[in-house]
């Protein structure tokens, strides 16, 4: 496998604080950076049209909100900036049997379009399963053009792999499917680059994540019962574990646990049978 030299991610619990950290790092990159905005889609069962987001703002405000929902439900925001060497996580499953899974990081090397001579040649491709190849043709939309796709070395691949975009739904409510603008839109889409920045990340978002290497915040910060154990749970190995902070303080359970704790002590040693 080619290096892929992704740093320990930094786990904290709170936001505002992983928007600071991942904002620093990718500013540190001297590289140019890529502005992506999503790209919208109403579909009236009859044919996809493409359309700007502030005419969906408009449309919301007499609605159902579509927009707004399909935006808190997609994990990636509609407005977005990478740069080459960026370090970035996957967070949707583009071909399971392949590796390339919800979670997978990796760094960016390059910002380009497919070309004709990479479809001629197969370079790309060279050393990937077919099933990964043709899921990412698939669900991402790698197609020749002047769009750009972003090019990234994940840490379980051995080559750098084209991500393009991908398409989340949003379909109205069976309410607003009985007015008379139906006609207009069936359902909406949203299309924009499945990767966010991985520098750093919440504690929160981590959970069902497997990390190899993690740079935890387990301060006065940590204000929620179990987030401590969470964040400690996420790393593979002790070799992987490094902490930015740490206090003893920020280990807390809930009055709940320690009830349940309470009657598992009380109850005897043994039962009659």
């Amino acid at each position: 496998l080619i290096p892929c030299f992704v740093e320990p991610q930094f786990l904290h619990p709170h936001n505002k604080e992983v928007d600071k950290w991942n904002a620093v790092r990718l500013e540190e990159l001297k590289e140019v950076a890529w502005d992506f905005s999503a790209e919208y889609e109403r579909n009236n069962k009859k044919k996809a049209l493409s359309v700007a987001r502030d005419v969906l703002e408009k449309y919301d405000e007499n609605n159902n909100k579509v927009l707004e929902r399909i935006e808190q439900a997609c994990p990636v925001s509609h407005e977005m900036a990478l740069k080459v060497g960026a370090q970035v996580m996957l967070v949707r499953n583009l071909c399971v049997t392949g590796g390339l899974v919800n979670g997978s990081r990796g760094i960016v090397t390059a910002i380009r379009p497919m070309t004709a001579a990479d479809l001629k040649e197969n370079d790309w491709k060279v050393g990937l399963s077919s099933v990964l190849v043709l899921d990412l043709q698939r669900k991402t939309n790698i197609t020749i053009g002047n769009a750009p796709l972003v090019w990234v070395q994940f840490e379980r691949l051995p080559k750098s792999v084209p991500i393009g975009r991908y398409e989340w739904k949003q379909p109205y409510e069976l309410s607003d499917l009985q007015r008379p603008d139906t006609e207009w839109a069936s359902y909406v889409s949203m299309r924009q680059i499945p990767l966010i920045l991985s520098w750093a990340m919440t504690i929160h978002k981590a959970q069902g994540l497997t990390l190899d290497s993690a740079y935890l915040y387990l301060g006065n910060k940590v204000s929620t019962p179990h987030q401590a154990y969470v964040a400690l749970s996420r790393v593979r190995t002790w070799e992987g574990l490094y902490l930015h902070t740490f206090d003893i303080k920020a280990f807390r359970t809930s009055e709940e646990h320690s009830k349940f704790d309470s009657f598992l002590e009380d109850l005897p040693e043994t039962f009659p049978k």
